[in-house]
C-alpha cells in the first residue's frame, strides 16, 4: 500500500499566497479565502489518510504518530472555531441588546448558559470559551 500524505504542510489559498501550519506533514489544501473550515476539513482527511478502514491495531508506528498529530491538529482547530463561535454568539447576546440579543431570544438568561445548553458543557467550560474566544479574537 503506498503512503498517504500524512497531514497538512501548507494552505494554499486562492489568493495564491502559503500559511504554513505547525507540526503537519506533506499535504496541500486548496481553499478560498472565506472558507474557514477548509483547514479542520483538510487535517480530517489527512487522518482519514492514514487510518481510513484500517484497524487501528495494524496500523505500524509511524503511522499511528502521524494519526495522533492529524488528529491533534484537527482537535485545535476545532477547539479553536468552537471558541470563535462562542465569543461571537457573547457579542450578539450583549446586555445592551435587552430581549432582542441572541441568548435572550433563544429562551435563555445569558450567553454561557445558551453555549452550555447547546455543547451539553458546564458553564464553566462555556464561559471558558467566550473568553478565549474573545481574547484571541483581539489578538
Amino acid at each position: 500500500m503506498p503512503q498517504q500524505p500524512s497531514l497538512i504542510e501548507r494552505l494554499e489559498l486562492s489568493t495564491g499566497s502559503t500559511v504554513s501550519l505547525p507540526n503537519v506533514g506533506s499535504i496541500s489544501y486548496i481553499c478560498s479565502m472565506t472558507d474557514h473550515l477548509a483547514p479542520l476539513a483538510a487535517a480530517v482527511d489527512s487522518a482519514r489518510g492514514v487510518w481510513g478502514e484500517q484497524a487501528i491495531e495494524s496500523l505500524p508506528p509511524g503511522a499511528l504518530m502521524k494519526l495522533m498529530e492529524g488528529l491533534s491538529e484537527a482537535q485545535r482547530l476545532l477547539d479553536a472555531g468552537r471558541a470563535r463561535v462562542a465569543a461571537e454568539i457573547a457579542r450578539q447576546s450583549r446586555p445592551e441588546l435587552g430581549p432582542a440579543g441572541l441568548a435572550k431570544t433563544q429562551g435563555f438568561r445569558n450567553p454561557t448558559a445558551l453555549i452550555a445548553s447547546v455543547t451539553g458543557s458546564g458553564s464553566g467550560e462555556a464561559s471558558r470559551l467566550v473568553k478565549v474566544g474573545e481574547a484571541t479574537r483581539r489578538a
